[in-house]
Order: structure tokens, then sequence, then C-alpha cells
């Protein structure tokens, strides 16, 4: 269900998209700034604006980021 509450804004067009304008005071409330990436979603006729999640790697896919040299040090210290 959508929420009706909060700030009414026309769709502008944008070159041969379409866009939307959010404050600045709304954007900061978010931690959010000009310029960062947003996932767009749909929910029950709603359009969601949302932060995208941090990404986070495993050890071992970081491992395998590694190179030889440092696999070596690291495998060393594994083993104290």
């Amino acid at each position: 269900m959508c929420h009706d509450g909060g700030m009414q804004t026309k769709i502008r067009q944008v070159g041969n998209s379409s866009g939307i304008l959010i404050p600045a005071p709304m954007l900061a409330g978010l931690g959010m700034r000009r310029g960062a990436k947003v996932n767009l979603d749909t929910d029950a006729g709603c359009l969601v604006i949302s932060k995208p999640r941090t990404r986070r790697i495993s050890f071992l896919q970081a491992m395998g980021e590694v190179g030889e040299e440092d696999r070596e040090a690291l495998a060393r210290l594994a083993d104290l």
C-alpha cells in the first residue's frame, strides 16, 4: 500500500527520459546526495526509490583477489 502523505511532485521530461525532483532535505535525511546511485522498484502500484545495499564480499572471495606473494604471507600467518 502506498503512503499518501508527504510531498507531491510532477514527472518531468529530462532529455528522452522522465524524472522527478527530490528536495535536498529529503535526500540528506536518507543519507544520499546528488549523483548517488539508487534502486528503482515498484510495489503494489507504488514507485519505490531506495539506497543500494553495500556489497560485501567474503574473506575467501577477497583472498581470490590477493596476489601470490601476499597469499603465501597470509598462509604463514594463519599457521601461527
